[in-house]
């Protein structure tokens, strides 16, 4: 696992907390822990965006005990996660973890300081651009002038030569959604035409990337 050297302070912050152990069944059901027992202190809080009933949040919080975290989805999933968890996961984790209605496409929870951290895990690859800058917009509202950071957890295609997963999921949204995954260079140009830029790309050993995003500077 390697990380592109734009920051490498906050490549190694990312590696550690969003590692990607292995897929199951889709991209949206990837595991995610630590691999070191070194625990990252820089970020307080995820906000997990579409995180359904807070899976990924939870194994996060369990391998990282000074985390928080905000699990942001429709309301008819909120209202379910919410009691979820009961009985099945212990009282001190769920204590760490809050479930919130939103929509990215209107406006999401305002960020509290530089600690929060907004993770998107295979969302974006279901819309169009438009959309896409849409989304981004509004998570960049929602961290203002706190420094917060976004984590887009997404397939990076190859610029010349795809492999068989990665565009394999490109005809799945092709065929299924308005989206379709993206080269780096099409993710750049994404973030171009919003209010973010790309600071790093994190590489992981499955064919997914973490794509770490920051606001442009006002």
């Amino acid at each position: 696992m390697e990380t592109s050297k734009i920051s490498v302070d906050r490549g190694y912050i990312l590696t550690k907390l969003f590692k990607v152990i292995k897929p199951q069944h889709s991209i949206k059901h990837w595991i995610l822990i630590d691999e070191i027992s070194l625990i990252p202190r820089q970020f307080e809080r995820i906000i997990d965006v579409g995180g359904s009933k807070g899976s990924k949040a939870l194994c996060v919080l369990k391998h990282h005990p000074h985390l928080r975290a905000l699990v942001i989805d429709q309301p008819q999933v909120i209202r379910e996660a919410r009691h979820y968890w009961e009985g099945k996961q212990d009282q001190s984790l769920l204590a760490r973890v809050t479930f919130q209605p939103g929509d990215v496409l209107e406006s999401l929870p305002p960020a509290a300081n530089d600690k929060d951290i907004y993770f998107l895990s295979a969302v974006l690859h279901g819309f169009d651009d438009d959309t896409c800058v849409r989304v981004l917009n509004n998570i960049a509202v929602a961290i203002s002038t706190t420094a917060a950071r976004i984590a887009l957890l997404e397939i990076v295609m190859d610029e010349t030569r795809p492999d068989l997963a990665s565009s394999s999921f490109d005809m799945q949204m092709f065929m299924a959604t308005r989206g379709r995954e993206r080269t780096l260079r099409e993710w750049e140009t994404v973030f171009s035409r919003s209010a973010v830029q790309l600071e790093e790309v994190v590489n992981l050993r499955t064919f997914g990337k973490i794509l770490v995003l920051q606001t442009q500077p006002r």
